[in-house]
């Protein structure tokens, strides 16, 4: 039986004993050692979690705002110098976040090279603005003639292609249509105001006259077409005097025609109307650029008296219209016209 005197003798010679003692003591810096690496390793632990979700909460928000990016390239413009390509684009954010474009980068399928800007674009959209980026890019050996494509790149790795002048319309060009395109839906007529002017003439294609293809039975119409540049090698297209609109149409009494058509005519800002002059080309229009061509003079080429329009019937009649546009194209970095003619024929007017 352990008594207190006898317990009292086991302490006092476990205390005396310093081999025992320092056991002891050994044991319990051990535990706090062990305790303290294994804290250390959970702690440790638990930061590496905290640091790895942040990383990947950011690299997920990065990968939405990517996704997000939503940056495209329109009415793009391509020019041609020695050893040089300049893109000019309008570039429009339509997504949610703010892009940055940084550079771009323009290839030459022809004799196979590619470069890209010498120096950071740094154009920064937020969501629905746009800008004009012009930019030049240097490639040894190109020439107006090969065949040309790129895009520009956005600080997040995004690709916001344009369209080289051999992707444009590529399909309708290799059938034949031609490098000036027609917007049936923004075909109109006006009346005139005065002998000289144009009654709800507005010089946006989106607005302004009767977008109808049933023609009231007047002798005083002008008629407007909206028609897009898209010549395969990106040129801009000026229109000469000798552009018509023609109207097989007959008269009161049945005759028919032999030929009745408008001549394209000057139009200002308030719709009034002048001669067309080739000098001063009133219609000139880049490549991808849309205008608005006026059509109002039956007297002649480069001439209008005012109050000419067309001669329709005043009975049922289904008239077949004809653009015959003529004018030329300036090639890249040249001066020397080249001529051009085409014939849109694919529109018919009622005249009730």
């Amino acid at each position: 039986m352990l008594t207190p005197s006898r317990l009292r003798r086991k302490v006092r010679a476990f205390v005396e004993n310093p081999r025992g003692f320092s056991s002891i003591i050994g044991a319990i810096f051990a535990v706090i050692i062990i305790i303290f690496v294994a804290t250390s390793v959970f702690m440790w632990t638990l930061s590496q979690n905290t640091v790895y979700n942040d990383a990947t909460r950011q690299t997920n928000q990065m990968e939405a705002d990517r996704l997000n990016e939503n940056v495209i390239a329109a009415s793009t413009n391509i020019t041609f110098s020695t050893n040089a390509v300049n893109v000019t684009a309008e570039l429009t954010n339509l997504g949610s976040t703010t892009a940055s474009v940084v550079n771009l980068w323009v290839t030459d399928a022809t004799i196979g090279l590619y470069n890209y800007t010498s120096t950071r674009i740094n154009v920064v959209l937020s969501p629905g603005n746009k800008t004009l980026v012009s930019r030049i890019v240097y490639i040894q050996g190109v020439s107006s003639s090969d065949t040309v494509g790129g895009y520009f790149v956005t600080a997040r790795g995004n690709s916001v292609h344009f369209q080289g002048f051999y992707d444009v319309m590529q399909s309708l060009i290799s059938q034949g249509v031609g490098s000036l395109i027609f917007n049936f839906y923004q075909f109109r007529y006006y009346n005139y105001s005065t002998s000289v002017k144009l009654y709800d003439y507005y010089p946006n294609y989106n607005q302004g006259g009767n977008k109808n293809y049933t023609i009231p039975a007047s002798t005083n119409l002008a008629f407007g077409a909206v028609i897009t540049n898209l010549d395969p090698r990106g040129r801009t297209f000026n229109f000469t005097s000798a552009s018509q609109l023609w109207c097989p149409l007959v008269n009161t009494q049945g005759s028919p025609h032999p030929k009745t058509g408008l001549w394209v005519v000057k139009a200002a800002i308030d719709g009034t109307l002048s001669a067309y002059s080739d000098s001063n080309p009133s219609y000139s229009v880049s490549y991808g650029q849309t205008a608005l061509i006026v059509f109002a003079s039956n007297d002649g080429p480069g001439q209008f008296s005012g109050g000419s329009g067309l001669d329709a019937a005043t009975s049922a009649n289904t008239i077949p219209v004809f653009l015959e546009l003529h004018g030329y194209f300036y090639p890249p970095g040249q001066t020397t016209k080249t001529y051009y003619g085409q014939c849109i024929p694919f529109v018919s007017l009622y005249c009730p």
